[in-house]
């Protein structure tokens, strides 16, 4: 796992000028506008927080389109040149590994898991077995994501993001003041049973895709490409890496999109809590010790 670096609006308008020099069909894609101008100057400034949220939800709606299209579209001969200004977009190019197997080089700017990329020394006999078992789950991430392509899906998951964000947007409001510190005024249990709800909803999203897609998953596993994948009798090694790759992606499609408005969410939740901690531990700052 990876986190993309910060890209900026204009960072966005750059990447789609640079797709539709190859790709026309890009243009269809809807793109926001930055605010309105006055004496050549933007009022990105006077907007309101849930503009720029709007804004914001747009431009990742967008990108996530032009990924889509990757899968959607017909083949052209520009699909390559289009494929690596994303994958430099998001942080990560495509290099010729050892035996031209292609594998993704994180830009010095990502951030990397040390739980997946920490430093191990590689054992022979194991190698074949950890390879085949990132390329199976890499191949069950992508038959996922292309589940959540399908009209059906897009649309259940589409509104279920946006019931939740709006949700969200209508308590956590604007930045508090010492004139109008009600404003903070989310509960907390409201806050922790609001985030239950989207986990159960990816729990059972979740478990309707390992259900409803056991044999293809099966399938897919069974491939000679993955013929050095240990397993067990019982194929417990196996059903927790469909379950792993089927989660992983899960909250890829339904969890990220909410991420920073759940991660405000909460914190307007216990900012009263944090605010007196802070005038408690100021006040024995004064105190002597």
């Amino acid at each position: 796992e990876w986190y993309a670096p910060v890209r900026y609006y204009n960072d966005f308008k750059d990447l789609r000028s640079a797709l539709l020099r190859v790709d026309k069909t890009i243009g269809d894609i809807p793109f926001p506008n930055l605010g309105g101008w006055t004496l050549g100057f933007s009022n990105e400034s006077k907007e309101s927080p849930k503009t720029k949220e709007a804004r914001r939800s747009q431009l990742e709606s967008f990108l996530r389109r032009v990924f889509a299209g990757l899968y959607r579209g017909p083949l052209h001969p520009y699909l390559a040149e289009v494929a690596v200004h994303l994958q430099t977009f998001v942080g990560c190019d495509t290099v010729l590994g050892e035996g031209d197997d292609s594998i993704l080089s994180l830009s010095k700017q990502v951030a990397i898991s040390e739980s997946s990329y920490g430093k191990r020394t590689p054992d022979p006999k194991s190698e074949p077995d950890n390879n085949a078992r990132m390329h199976l789950k890499r191949s069950i991430q992508r038959y996922v994501y292309r589940l959540f392509l399908l009209p059906s899906v897009e649309q259940l998951v589409s509104q279920f993001v946006t019931a939740a964000m709006e949700k969200v947007m209508t308590k956590a409001i604007g930045p508090a003041t010492r004139q109008s510190p009600e404003q903070y005024a989310v509960d907390k249990g409201q806050a922790t049973e609001d985030v239950e709800k989207i986990r159960d909803f990816i729990d059972q999203v979740q478990e309707l895709i390992l259900e409803g897609c056991h044999d293809d998953l099966v399938s897919l596993s069974r491939r000679r490409d993955f013929a050095a994948l240990v397993d067990d009798k019982d194929n417990s090694i196996r059903d927790d890496l469909f379950r792993e790759a089927v989660r992983e992606q899960t909250e890829l499609e339904v969890y990220v999109p909410l991420r920073s408005t759940i991660s405000k969410y909460l914190v307007y939740a216990w900012l009263n809590e944090d605010m007196e901690m802070k005038h408690k531990m100021k006040a024995l700052a004064d105190k002597p010790q």
